[in-house]
């Protein structure tokens, strides 16, 4: 009697264990990472500084987006598809990554040339702590928006991040245009002609981030 007991645990334990391993195994909801001619992952965002006024100044999501309309002027909360029927280039960024910061004023001189053809410059930091992403943005002053995660490291698990920082242009039917690991400046201006060509209406998407003749 005993040894059948025994048999049963070790046969629980081994169903026990299977079951564990294929939970494992199992790939995750967005475990590969967002590319080229993807419809961009939605993702519940939350202004730095809902009331435009705190360290992040006119660069909060209330300030920047919500003057257009875009995420609730009261709460800054935002939804990335709120922003569909507009040009997007989604800029994740951290306060404990030194390449994001060197690739701020190259963003807001992008939205600052473009705003008003239509340009959404977003950037989504990725601190747990908030204090730390303020204390970045008061560091780093730019006019594009700035928001986080509403659901903590959903946004980023949606793009499944590989690089930092790491940015997409977004088209205006929400599709993945161009994608940037790092920052590479020359590749980003580059892109440039694909964000005014995606303004005019006019582009093909190529993987490559250029624009199809």
């Amino acid at each position: 009697m005993r040894a059948t007991r025994r048999r049963a645990r070790a046969f629980g334990a081994r169903l026990a264990f299977g079951a564990l391993l294929a939970l494992a195994s199992a790939p995750l909801a967005g475990a590969r990472a967002a590319d080229v001619g993807d419809v961009a992952p939605d993702c519940a965002l939350v202004a730095i500084a809902p009331d435009a006024g705190g360290v992040a100044g006119a660069g909060g999501v209330a300030g920047a987006a919500g003057a257009a309309g875009v995420a609730d002027a009261a709460t800054g909360e935002l939804r990335l598809s709120d922003l569909r029927g507009r040009v997007v280039w989604v800029d994740f960024w951290a306060s404990w990554c030194p390449a994001c910061a060197e690739a701020f004023p190259l963003l807001d001189s992008f939205q600052r040339a473009h705003r008003d053809r239509g340009l959404v410059v977003l950037g989504i930091g990725l601190d747990e702590r908030l204090e730390l992403a303020l204390r970045f943005a008061a560091a780093h002053p730019v006019s594009f928006a700035l928001a986080r995660d509403a659901e903590g490291d959903a946004c980023a698990r949606a793009f499944d991040l590989v690089g930092m920082p790491e940015s997409y242009v977004i088209d205006r039917a929400g599709v993945v245009r161009a994608v940037h690991r790092g920052f590479r400046p020359d590749e980003m201006r580059a892109s440039l002609a694909l964000v005014e060509a995606l303004l005019r209406d006019d582009a093909a998407p190529r993987r490559d981030g250029g624009v199809a003749p």
